[in-house]
């Protein structure tokens, strides 16, 4: 015979040193210059309409110490569905947003990706 206690309820959240509404904690652990990269990264990804299932990829880098405003080279890839090609191209220019879709005027997406 085998005795199994088991208990009723909500799991409990687990304790954190930062307190306080959670978007105050959030912006506590912001890191400005990683959000520039990702948004930058993100900002390809939407423009393309990518999801996981598309062979495309992004990867921003800051090329300056000013992590504000400075400069971001992104990093782009798409590849063909059979994967029988593979079009690469870099963009640079501070406005994260704007990088990506700059990024897809220059790419072949229409013949790679049909």
């Amino acid at each position: 015979h085998l005795a199994i206690d088991k208990e009723v309820g909500a799991p409990k959240a687990p304790r954190s040193a930062a307190s306080g509404p959670p978007t105050a904690v959030l912006a506590s652990i912001e890191d400005p210059a990683s959000r520039r990269q990702l948004d930058a990264e993100r900002s390809f990804l939407v423009a393309l309409g990518g999801d996981c299932d598309l062979p495309a990829g992004a990867h921003a880098t800051l090329e300056d110490d000013d992590l504000a405003t400075g400069t971001i080279a992104l990093r782009t890839v798409v590849a063909a569905m059979d994967g029988t090609r593979v079009e690469r191209v870099t963009i640079r220019g501070s406005e994260p947003a704007a990088l990506g879709p700059q990024a897809i005027e220059i790419l072949p997406v229409a013949d790679l990706l049909g």
